[in-house]
Order: C-alpha cells, then sequence, then structure tokens
C-alpha cells in the first residue's frame, strides 16, 4: 500500500483553480494580479505524467495588481502553519505561479504554499490560499493528508516572518469533486478575512493521474489563541 501511496501524488489547487483562459495570469506587467488557470502538472521528480484538470466552475475576477492595490491584500507573509489538534507544524513558502499558468505547489508534501497574488493571512479582507502536496514520493503521506479530519472550533495558527502567530477557527471543511468546485469563491479578495487550506482527497484515478476532489478548509481570525 506504501508503493501505491507513492506514486498517487496529489496535484493541489491548481488541479484547482478557476475554470476558463484568464487574461494576464502569466505576468503582472500590464498591471493585473495574476490568477491560476485551470492547467496543472505533477511535480518535479514524480512517476505521474501531467495532466490538466477539469474544467471548473466561475472565472476568477482579473484584479488591480499595482503597488498600492497589493499593499490592502497583504499582511505579512507567512512563514509556517501549526495546527496542534493534528499535530501539525510546516514550512509555508511564497508561491506564484508555474509556468503552465497552474499555481506553483512545493514539491515537497512538507511544505505548504501560500499564493503571494492574493491576500496574506492577516489581511483585511479576502481570502489567504495555503496548497500543499497530500503526499509526494520521499515521504509518503504530508501534514495536508489529515486536513479532512478537521472539524468546526478547531485551532489553526499561522506564524509571519517576523515572528507574530495569527490565530484562526475552523467554520467548515468541505471535501467536493474537482469538478464542483468554485475555484472564485477560494481565491475571493473580498468579503471577512478568512485562511483556506487545500489540498486533495477521495479517490486516486489511475487513468487520468489525479485525485478526484479537493479537500478545502475554511478558518477565520479568532480572539482566543489557537487550542
Amino acid at each position: 500500500m506504501r508503493a501505491v501511496a507513492l506514486l498517487a501524488l496529489c496535484l493541489v489547487l491548481t488541479a484547482c483553480s478557476a475554470g476558463g483562459s484568464v487574461p494576464g495570469a502569466a505576468s503582472t506587467r500590464d498591471g493585473r494580479a495574476p490568477v491560476p488557470s485551470p492547467s496543472a502538472s505533477a511535480s518535479a521528480g514524480s512517476e505521474v505524467g501531467a495532466v490538466r484538470a477539469p474544467a471548473l466552475l466561475g472565472e476568477v475576477e482579473v484584479r488591480d495588481a499595482s503597488p498600492e492595490s497589493l499593499e490592502q491584500l497583504r499582511s505579512e507573509p507567512p512563514q509556517s502553519l501549526q495546527i496542534d489538534s493534528l499535530g501539525i507544524d510546516m514550512t509555508v513558502a511564497d508561491v506564484g505561479l508555474a509556468e503552465d499558468g497552474s499555481m506553483e505547489i512545493p514539491a515537497s508534501a512538507a511544505v505548504a504554499g501560500w499564493y503571494r497574488f492574493g491576500p496574506a493571512p492577516g489581511a483585511a479582507s479576502g481570502n489567504a490560499v495555503l496548497a500543499a502536496h497530500v503526499d509526494d514520493p520521499d515521504i509518503g503521506l504530508g501534514p495536508f493528508a489529515s486536513l479532512k479530519d478537521l472539524g468546526e472550533g478547531d485551532g489553526v495558527t499561522v506564524t509571519t516572518a517576523s515572528g507574530d502567530p495569527l490565530d484562526f477557527t475552523v467554520t467548515r471543511v468541505e471535501r467536493t469533486s474537482k469538478r464542483e468546485v468554485d475555484m472564485s469563491l477560494v481565491f475571493s479578495r473580498d468579503g471577512e478575512p478568512q485562511l483556506v487550506l487545500v489540498t486533495c482527497g477521495g479517490r486516486f484515478d489511475w487513468d487520468t493521474g489525479h485525485y478526484e476532489d479537493n479537500v478545502v478548509v475554511y478558518a477565520t481570525p479568532s480572539t482566543e489563541p489557537a487550542a
């Protein structure tokens, strides 16, 4: 079973991104913030070949990427993620877009990627998105494999680059088919601030080379330290 798990690499988030072609996704030089495209490939060194994710619902609106606009989206970049109830303490890396227009995901399942073209944890509004592979060939199952076990009220802490802890409380956990996930909601830059954690789940489809579902955790800033 372990050998199977090592082969079954998760295609996260960019096997989960907004459906349709998004102009300006590959560059910010035209003054618009890039958003991930619906295509994805396995991480470097994977034995699973490149695949194209199914089209997902909706399109993410292209937004202004001027320094003034981006400053409103961000607080400090996240450096690590802790979920005490699951025994998770993992590094968070800043990521952008891969060459195919999909969101970059760190090759190691032990590292989560924060989508730096969106809000950061602690921003005044919008969703701060962190994603990681559910497994990889070197370590097998990664920390995000246990996200499905979170429940409403569980605590999550993000530590910023300056060492400040930001505490969040889980409000809901969803496992949804990749064909039905609305990534315009996951990547929303409007509304109340949320931390969004994403990985893959469900059955691994050997014909297509990716998992069938996404596990998406939503958490809101808490007034009490994370438990």
